[in-house]
């Protein structure tokens, strides 16, 4: 990813890095369940929870 600064001081300014941010909860959880086979749904995704997870299924 390359950042780009672009000085235009006529436009609010805005966040660039939230949009990829706010999809990783979901990237790790389909992470985990792809490898464990278990659904995680709460944040954060601790080991423990993980573990938690693997002992209930």
């Amino acid at each position: 990813m390359e950042t780009i600064l672009i000085d235009n001081p006529g436009t609010a300014a805005m966040g660039g890095g939230v949009p990829p941010i706010i999809t990783m909860g979901a990237v790790m959880a389909n992470a985990i369940y792809d490898g464990a086979g278990i659904r995680l749904g709460q944040l954060p995704m601790t080991p423990a929870r993980v573990l938690e997870a693997l002992k209930t299924a």
